[in-house]
């Protein structure tokens, strides 16, 4: 648990630096963070005590050039993680700005879950109207989930709309064994 709250005061801190910019921050630390789960063997450096703070720090320089158009925020943002032997905190650093930026931007995540392909028409529709109802910007993933056998199920929040034929059926049998 502590983690959350270690991470959570280092998002605070670069949301604070970066302020405006903070989609491109995000997006720049999601690179960092594909980058060491793409590589293998980079996931012990970061986690491994035998290696050193400073051996971190160096393999992070060693990257930065590499990164065009970095912020000099992330960048002195990621060199103090490694400093500070934080860098094992990076996606639950990434989770957590994800979410003070879509706070702070009033917008929502959510997902669209559908048994088929929606057309794009059809997602935009459902989006609208959610955004109606929230009052909030959504970004929305669309996903198709067969085992929905038809309908769509919508995840925003801790709100769930749930038009699915599965989810019908489910709220069907527990009304009968209730009787």
């Amino acid at each position: 648990m502590w983690t959350i709250s270690v991470s959570r005061r280092w998002a605070r801190a670069l949301l604070s630096l970066v302020d405006k910019e903070v989609d491109a921050a995000i997006l720049q630390l999601e690179a960092f963070s594909r980058a060491f789960a793409g590589t293998p063997g980079l996931s012990e450096l970061l986690k491994n005590p035998h290696f050193s703070r400073s051996q971190q720090e160096l393999f992070i320089e060693s990257l930065l050039p590499r990164v065009s158009g970095l912020n000099p925020y992330v960048a002195h943002f990621m060199r103090l993680l490694a400093r500070r032997g934080r860098l094992v905190l990076l996606d639950s650093i990434i989770r957590i700005l994800h979410g003070l930026a879509d706070a702070r931007q009033n917008r929502m995540r959510g997902k669209l879950s559908s048994a088929r392909p929606l057309l794009p028409s059809q997602a935009k529709a459902l989006q609208q109207a959610l955004e109606e109802q929230t009052q909030k910007a959504l970004l929305l993933e669309t996903v198709v989930d067969s085992s929905l056998i038809g309908g769509v199920s919508i995840q925003v929040g801790n709100m769930l709309f749930d038009g699915s034929l599965k989810g019908q059926l489910e709220s069907l049998r527990k009304r009968l064994l209730v009787r």
